[in-house]
């Protein structure tokens, strides 16, 4: 069986992902060997679900070809670090939208704060999962601040 160097498979990611009319599921992500990845979820979904999942995996792992080059750049910027396997590719959110409010909600505060001004998101606008644009545009600064304790960051925010 072929294994790529430095390969070995490192338990599941579970996290929400939306679906093409925007609900969201719950999603398990794993990688069972080097050249297979699968993404599993409660219910069964249509063509147009699995592309919009698709395409929130690949850029959460960076799986495009521009990961591909950005990795190699690191790696050949870092021999020690790539001297022990992969290296090169950090996580993103399946949006640029996700990591544009993570940014809001990590200034001025500590990493346990911004996970918990996350985590309220979720629950209170996103139902279960980071809000989408349109969900946010429903809610006030004020609950924000609020329901979710994001404070100034609220009209940032939205």
């Amino acid at each position: 069986k072929h294994r790529r160097r430095g390969f070995e498979p490192q338990g599941e990611l579970a996290r929400p992902l939306r679906l093409a009319d925007g609900s969201a599921v719950a999603a398990v992500i794993r990688q069972p060997s080097s050249l297979r990845l699968e993404v599993r979820i409660p219910i069964k979904c249509t063509a147009k679900d699995k592309a919009a999942m698709r395409e929130q995996v690949v850029r959460m792992l960076r799986l495009g070809r521009g990961g591909d080059a950005a990795a190699r750049h690191f790696a050949a910027a870092s021999p020690d670090l790539a001297a022990q396997g992969p290296v090169g590719r950090l996580f993103r959110s399946p949006s640029l939208f996700e990591d544009l409010v993570k940014t809001f909600t990590l200034c001025n505060c500590g990493w346990s704060r911004s996970i918990s001004m996350n985590e309220a998101l979720c629950r209170e606008v996103g139902g279960g999962a980071f809000p989408s644009p349109e969900e946010l545009c429903q809610v006030t600064a004020l609950r924000l601040r609020r329901s979710c304790g994001v404070g100034y960051r609220a009209e940032r925010i939205l």
